[in-house]
């Protein structure tokens, strides 16, 4: 267990992590499903930025949290099956003779989505009360690490936190935005709590459905030639040395 404050440093007062594991499509793939994606040129230029987040806040918490997030991972497990290039990592194929290479996404490599279990001292209205954002909520997403879309080489594309408060619940979703977009991540979230509610009804893995399958595919703006694009060794080497280039 590790105490997280929201300015990274280790305080019992903090962001207590209580577990951490990862996720995986509930069954294997197929080949047509796990061939890369590549970024478009859009897509290249968010690397270098933050990833998105979106928060959902409860004014109370399930009764019992171990069974809340085991359907909380088994619905995401099914999640994954749509959405299934989250459940990999970004990866780089070099070009040494042109100085360039590409980044796609490699949807069977890595441990999967994350999901981190914590809790914090706090209540729903010391969340929502101050005037400004409080400082507690960065460490609600990922334990507030610090990250790029870039980092995507050896993080999570996607992770879930849910946070225990004091008299409720807090679920932060982390997403990388070079992959995706705020409209995906918006439908992820709804997937996933459309799976969830099915299961929690007690319906059966094998008959669950969801109402709006994604969309795969780099964004070319109308009107503009559609081609792979290519980053140059010199652009890339701005990014955060925890490149995982092959």
């Amino acid at each position: 267990m590790m105490n997280v404050s929201s300015n990274g440093s280790e305080e019992s007062s903090q962001v207590r992590l209580i577990s951490e594991r990862f996720v995986r499509p509930t069954h294997e793939l197929s080949r047509a499903s796990t061939h890369p994606y590549y970024l478009g040129p859009i897509d290249l230029l968010t690397l270098s930025l933050d990833h998105m987040q979106k928060g959902l806040l409860f004014q109370s918490k399930p009764q019992l949290v171990s069974s809340f997030l085991d359907t909380l991972g088994r619905s995401l497990s099914l999640c994954l099956l749509h959405f299934y290039p989250l459940a990999g990592r970004l990866e780089t194929q070099k070009f040494p003779d042109e100085h360039a290479c590409w980044v796609y996404v490699d949807s069977s490599k890595g441990p999967g989505a994350r999901i981190l279990h914590a809790s914090v001292e706090l209540t729903v209205s010391d969340i929502l009360s101050p005037i400004d954002i409080h400082p507690i909520v960065r460490s609600l997403f990922d334990l507030g690490e610090k990250a790029v879309n870039h980092d995507g080489h050896t993080r999570p594309l996607v992770s879930v936190q849910v946070t225990q408060l004091l008299d409720g619940m807090f679920i932060g979703f982390t997403m990388n935005h070079s992959i995706a977009d705020g409209t995906s991540l918006r439908h992820f979230v709804s997937t996933l709590s459309e799976i969830f509610l099915q299961l929690q009804s007690g319906k059966n893995e094998a008959s669950i459905s969801v109402s709006k399958r994604p969309v795969f595919g780099p964004f070319f703006p109308q009107g503009t030639a559609q081609y792979l694009s290519s980053l140059t060794w010199n652009r890339r080497s701005s990014y955060a040395d925890s490149t995982q280039a092959h």
